[in-house]
């Protein structure tokens, strides 16, 4: 897995002593590997998860300007959505830890994935995981993630 992350990450990281997201052991974590674990579909050679599929009925890819926007929108997973706490730690070790998860499920299809970890500190913190395909001229995300002042992580699979 190929990371990259923009300072405002790495300064979390350091301040919460979070070095290695393979060792992050957390409670509470089952809704997350529940909605991992039914899997994905592919469609069109969009990378889906199955799980979000449903919520999503009725969105047309071809609303979307590439393959890379619609597997990002489908793709979403709003961590904060599923912890009762907006602490920023919290969320930041919850997403890290769903991030390892998709990583562990998506590097079995082979195929070239980007990760990304976005979470946006305010009075209310929010964080969402998200993941696409990685496609010759598509991006999800501008090339220098220091552009961000969200917290980003990226992960690249395969």
């Amino acid at each position: 897995m190929k990371i990259r992350m923009n300072q405002v990450m790495r300064d979390a990281l350091d301040r919460y002593k979070i070095q290695d997201i393979s060792e992050l052991e957390l409670e509470n974590v089952n809704i997350f590997q529940e909605i991992i674990s039914l899997g994905f579909s592919v469609d069109r050679g969009c990378v889906l998860l199955k799980k979000n599929l449903g919520r999503c009925k009725g969105v047309e890819i071809e609303s979307f300007p590439d393959l890379t926007g619609y597997e990002c929108y489908i793709n979403k997973i709003n961590v904060d959505d599923f912890l009762a706490s907006s602490d920023p730690k919290d969320l930041l070790r919850t997403s890290l830890f769903v991030t390892r998860l998709l990583d562990s499920e998506l590097a079995k299809l082979g195929v070239k994935i980007q990760i990304i970890l976005g979470l946006q500190v305010d009075d209310v913190s929010t964080s969402s995981v998200r993941f696409h395909r990685v496609r010759d001229n598509e991006s999800w995300l501008n090339a220098n993630l220091e552009n961000y002042d969200e917290w980003v992580f990226v992960a690249e699979i395969n």
